[in-house]
């Protein structure tokens, strides 16, 4: 079997030089990144599984579950792509990796071991505190009386956190008794989150501002990526339930002033604990950040590019990410550059999300964003197609705007929804709604 950390200069260059790319995912960050991809003069085809109407304009799309590993494998065997590139966290935790790994193939993307770090937030926290990276005290909870008891132990308000996958859904912040039994409903009756709950964090509120910190993360060492803004909150001004993400900016005004203490506390002591408890990681890793006052605590990992941040991070790379994830893949670790620009994305959301979204509700786009400029555009999330679009999920399109000044990224990024017909259709208005700009 080849190592992929010991290619040679030669090897490395065949394989990028007219690459065949496949993506694994379906939704808007998937269809950000084979965009993304497309803009390599290297490439020379991209396959995606399953994909979405919106990438199918762009790539060749697979109906393959990308959690059910020995599919993926028979699909990796049978298309034989020189670089795989996981977008979820599904197959990431299922050990998609480790398997096209052991196969041969090269892969964007952790050891299963290492997706822990997200697919359990007991394990998180664990990994957390062995390694002295700041973060909120918690007690890990398996019944509703011991969340009782877990919340006498912090002041209001209460976090609950699933200690599994639940598509970003699985936080409740409660700020009183009615709210904390209206989530204990949630979490150990109605098993809203099923299996992903069968133990739950309950944490100190940590408030703040929140951040979004990625580094490309490979071979022991680290590569910073532009600070972003996610806004998790359904509704304008921060309020209403926790969604998967209504939308987000980069880069952050600012955002490189708090960064060496971020680095310092939470990024280098992270890297450094995956590499001492031998977690094979080549792939992007995700700092969910609070900075209470100018002390960062880490919130959360994710062990793949965050969605919708990959939406406006993607766009502002000076180079190829052709050549970026091939590199960090064969476990290596490029520089890189970025350009002076802002990325604002605008998520548009069917009616009833998150709780409840409804399919099938058709979808007009104006025909002139569908071939747009390179400076903004639509991004499909979950959609369907036959004789048209529809609605196929919560998080439904993305609208981008991209410019060198904040503001007219965001005002690209509102004028194309202007563009898009959903029958009561939600989005934030605030995205990007930033004071001096």
């Amino acid at each position: 079997m080849r190592c992929f950390g010991q290619l040679t200069p030669y090897e490395f260059t065949k394989i990028v030089c007219h690459m065949h790319i496949l993506v694994l995912g379906g939704g808007g960050r998937e269809h950000a990144i084979v965009k993304a991809l497309k803009l390599s003069p290297k490439l020379k085809h991209i396959s995606c599984a399953p994909g979405n109407p919106g990438i199918a304009q762009e790539a060749t799309c697979y109906l393959t579950d990308p959690t059910d590993v020995r599919k993926v494998l028979d699909l990796a065997q049978r298309i034989k792509p020189d670089l795989t590139v996981i977008g979820p966290e599904g197959p990431l935790a299922a050990g998609t990796a480790d398997v096209l790994r052991r196969y041969d193939f090269l892969v964007f993307g952790p050891s299963r071991e290492a997706a822990q770090i997200e697919k359990s937030k007991v394990f998180s926290k664990k990994f957390m505190e062995k390694h002295g990276i700041p973060t909120a005290p918690a007690k890990v909870c398996g019944s509703a009386e011991e969340v009782m008891q877990a919340t006498a132990e912090f002041s209001k308000p209460w976090v609950l956190k699933a200690d599994g996958l639940a598509s970003g859904k699985g936080v409740s912040i409660c700020k009183d008794e009615v709210e904390l039994k209206s989530a204990i409903i949630e979490f150990f009756e109605k098993k809203t989150f099923g299996a992903a709950a069968q133990k739950v964090l309950v944490e100190k509120y940590i408030e703040g501002n929140e951040l979004s910190v990625m580094a490309l993360v490979s071979g022991g060492k680290y590569e910073l990526l532009p600070v972003s803004q996610d806004y998790k909150r359904l509704l304008d001004g921060g309020k209403g339930p926790n969604t998967g993400g209504m939308g987000a900016y980069a880069p952050v005004k600012n955002g490189s002033k708090v960064l060496k203490k971020i680095e310092e506390k939470i990024i280098i002591p992270t890297v450094e604990g995956l590499k001492k408890d031998g977690l094979e990681y080549r792939g992007v890793l995700y700092f969910g950040i609070m900075m209470e006052g100018s002390e960062p605590y880490l919130l959360e990992y994710n062990v793949r590019f965050g969605d919708p941040e990959a939406q406006v991070l993607m766009p502002l790379l000076d180079g190829q990410w052709a050549d970026v994830l091939s590199a960090v893949a064969a476990g290596k670790l490029p520089k890189l550059k970025w350009k002076r620009q802002a990325a604002v994305c605008v998520v548009i959301a069917a009616p009833g999300y998150p709780e409840h979204p409804k399919k099938g509700i058709r979808i007009q786009i104006d025909r002139k964003l569908c071939s747009s400029s390179s400076s903004n555009y639509i991004l499909h999330a979950s959609t369907a197609s036959h004789r048209g679009y529809f609605t196929n999920g919560g998080r439904v399109l993305n609208a981008v705007g991209i410019d060198k000044s904040l503001k007219t990224a965001r005002k690209k990024a509102y004028d194309i929804i202007k563009g898009v017909e959903m029958l009561e259709s939600h989005y934030r208005k605030d995205i990007a709604l930033v004071k001096g700009e």
